[in-house]
């Protein structure tokens, strides 16, 4: 099950995700961003290439997964789940990434998807 634009409240906090994916008794959710400049992750957080940290990127990374668990707890829903942000545009890249960040670039969409759907 694929859903897409979800909007959520809870504990009257907004929050939402762009899509999330339901398969093999898992929760999915991709956190798509069409960036057009090259970023780089260190220690967790993304940042510019001048140095600067991207803020609203770095809180929504951290706000989003707690308060989709508070969501799944509030509602007695018993599936773990994985949280990715996702990079789509092919142009530009992100640096400094490892494969446990949970962080995927363009490129690597369609194999991680495939892999999952084997299992």
């Amino acid at each position: 099950m694929i859903l897409n634009n979800l909007q959520f409240i809870v504990n009257k906090q907004y929050f939402q995700i762009d899509t999330l994916i339901i398969m093999n008794n898992e929760i999915y959710i991709f956190e798509i961003k069409n960036i057009h400049y090259d970023i780089f992750f260190k220690d967790n957080y993304f940042y510019f290439n001048n140095g600067a940290p991207i803020e609203k990127l770095n809180e929504q990374r951290t706000r989003t997964p707690k308060l989709f668990n508070q969501l799944l707890i509030q509602n007695h829903i018993d599936l773990p789940f994985n949280y990715y942000t996702t990079f789509v545009n092919p142009d530009y890249k992100v640096y400094g990434y490892s494969s446990q960040d949970n962080v995927l670039e363009f490129h690597m969409i369609p194999k991680m998807l495939q892999t999952y759907r084997n299992w």
